[in-house]
């Protein structure tokens, strides 16, 4: 995430609509009805076999996958920050994913799959929805609405468009060409206009048009096994253009539908672009267009920051009551550069130093706990003209001669043991060859700083195994040491609710955020849910900010980790605040802020 990456609410003609303040009212009485039973299910409606799954709390929320061919599994895979606001209901549309395939190839126009929905609706037993859509998958939500408008209590369109026409097709052409440097063009521009049949051929005309959506390509190998979670269906894809889905235009039914929309569009789109958004824009009489730039037709992974940030405040401003949402607050906190203490950050070679720590006080970074080689970690602190740093150790299994070691403790050249990286060599800190070493560490008050969660598994760690990760098998430490303060490095990853377990049980064990707050959306899932655990069980205060940073990954994931932890609004900005620097003040004995 970049700091130029900012969002733009565009106006892209000289009138703006706004909504009319009596319709705020009528809006929020309507958005919770019934609940949802939480999960996947299966039903038969309107003679298709149609899978749904439904996760998140709010107003009920449809989402249909892309009906050319596309399942849902990237959707309910990344879009966790949009189940803080809708119950979303996830669906398969008819010819992919988990549901059926309709008997003849002329049954998947757009009337078959409104009346999918519309008969969903009817099951779930709601008046009104909201619903949202991304590309394809948008227009479908368009055609719902344009036919069912008194059903729709709001809109949530991600680079979708309204028309296709041969202006469209031109506008594509275009885009398409300014890649022509590239070296991946030629394929993906000769792919993008064919229509495989099956699903092989579909596999292999997604691969190659796949780096066209991004506006920087390189980020999308972070979202490699969310793409590759679904098959794309070739039955689909053959149904469209059987049931002649192509072309059309809603530009005048749309006008008819009075129900707020939200428009998000990437300023780099070459197949939705903001030219499309303004057209939208047009025939949404109640819209309002969020611009991001830097970022092509996955808004919310090119550049989750502004998403999740902005996305809440323009519903708000749309009339749909977001409890979490504090624009003013939030707008000032986003600007605002907080104090930051970062507790993991690897020196792992003399070289990444200088790099790393202009990052570092780039971000107002005043303190960091490194770790690595001792050579490294020296070579680093006395580099430290700022003295930001905070001197540790990396190990992966206890072969340091005690008498050193004490002597790195007494010294006050180690001030932190670790990140210790247990598992990756087959063991545990239970295991009774730590125990002198923790013995030391208690009667020094060095803080212990332990792996857990999956680790990279490096081919020469022969004895690693993923499942010594797990924070219970330390148990038997914090009882031998009640004293020792004891960090759990990226909180447990997959196992973060044992990690907030032995939080609860034991007041000398911390957490860091490390890792997971910007790997992938599924680490990113496990910060979300860690987090908001801890704050209800009122373990917030020793939750410490990390990034994770060192010369195996860019320097820009301590921005990202930073910006994630903000656009987190269930957390108020005070908890941000002490997570980002007082808890870990407190924790290292320093003045808090």
């Amino acid at each position: 995430m970049t700091a130029k990456a900012v969002f733009v609410a565009v106006i892209l003609m000289a009138i703006v609509v706004l909504m009319d303040p009596c319709a705020n009212a009528s809006l929020k009485a309507k958005e919770h009805e019934r609940p949802l039973s939480i999960g996947e299910h299966t039903v038969e409606l309107n003679g298709m076999k149609l899978w749904y799954k439904v996760a998140g709390t709010g107003p009920v929320c449809l989402m249909p996958s892309p009906a050319w061919g596309a399942g849902s599994d990237l959707y309910f895979r990344t879009l966790g920050s949009m189940e803080r606001i809708f119950t979303v209901v996830y669906i398969d549309s008819r010819g992919t994913g988990r549901s059926g395939r309709a008997a003849s190839l002329q049954e998947y126009t757009w009337d078959h799959l409104v009346g999918d929905l519309e008969a969903l609706r009817i099951h779930l037993k709601h008046d009104e929805i909201w619903l949202m859509g991304n590309s394809a998958g948008g227009v479908q939500v368009l055609h719902y609405a344009s036919k069912h408008p008194e059903r729709v209590s709001g809109l949530v369109l991600l680079d979708t468009s309204a028309v296709w026409d041969d202006q469209r097709v031109a506008d594509i052409h275009k885009r398409i060409a300014k890649r022509k440097a590239e070296p991946w063009y030629e394929d993906a521009a000769k792919a993008f206009w064919t229509d495989p049949e099956t699903d092989e051929g579909m596999a292999q005309m997604l691969k190659a048009i796949h780096p066209l959506f991004w506006s920087d390509p390189a980020k999308a190998e972070r979202f490699t096994d969310d793409f590759a979670a679904g098959s794309a269906s070739g039955i689909a894809r053959a149904g469209k253009m059987e049931s002649k889905r192509v072309p059309w235009d809603l530009r005048e039914s749309l006008k008819k539908v009075t129900a707020p929309a939200l428009i998000v569009v990437g300023d780099d789109d070459f197949v939705s672009s903001p030219e499309c958004a303004r057209i939208l824009h047009l025939a949404l009489p109640n819209s309002k267009v969020l611009l991001i730039e830097q970022c092509g037709h996955f808004p919310w992974l090119e550049q989750p920051e502004v998403f999740n940030t902005r996305v809440p405040q323009f519903l708000h401003a749309l009339g749909l009551s977001v409890s979490s949402v504090d624009e003013s607050a939030q707008a000032s906190e986003s600007q605002e550069q907080l104090p930051v203490i970062d507790v993991h950050v690897h020196a792992l070679s003399k070289e990444s130093f200088e790099e790393t720590y202009e990052e570092l006080r780039k971000h107002n970074v005043v303190k960091a706990i490194i770790s690595g080689s001792l050579e490294h970690v020296e070579f680093w602190m006395s580099r430290d003209v700022d003295n930001r740093l905070i001197p540790g150790v990396l190990m992966f299994k206890p072969d340091m001669d005690l008498g050193k070691f004490e002597d790195l403790l007494r010294s006050g050249k180690i001030k932190v043991f670790g990140e210790l990286v247990a598992l990756s060599a087959g063991l545990t800190l239970s295991d009774p060859v730590w125990d002198p070493y923790l013995k030391l560490c208690s009667q020094y008050d060095i803080p212990v700083s332990i792996h857990s969660g999956k680790a990279y598994m490096d081919p020469s760690f022969k004895k690693a195994r993923l499942s010594l990760g797990d924070p219970y098998l330390i148990e038997s430490v914090l009882i031998r040491y009640p004293k020792l303060k004891v960090v759990l490095c990226h909180s447990g990853g997959e196992w973060h609710e044992h990690a907030l377990v032995l939080m609860v049980s034991y007041p000398q064990v911390y957490s860091d955020l490390a890792w997971i707050l910007w790997v992938d959306p599924n680490a990113m899932r496990y910060a979300r849910e860690f987090l908001a655990n801890a704050k209800t069980a009122g373990c917030l205060d020793r939750v410490m900010f990390g990034s994770d940073v060192c010369s195996m990954v860019p320097t820009h994931v301590v921005e990202d980790s930073i910006a994630y932890l903000k656009s987190l609004s269930f957390l108020s900005a005070k908890e941000k605040r002490d997570i980002l620097y007082n808890n870990a003040a407190r924790f290292l004995r320093l003045k808090g802020e």
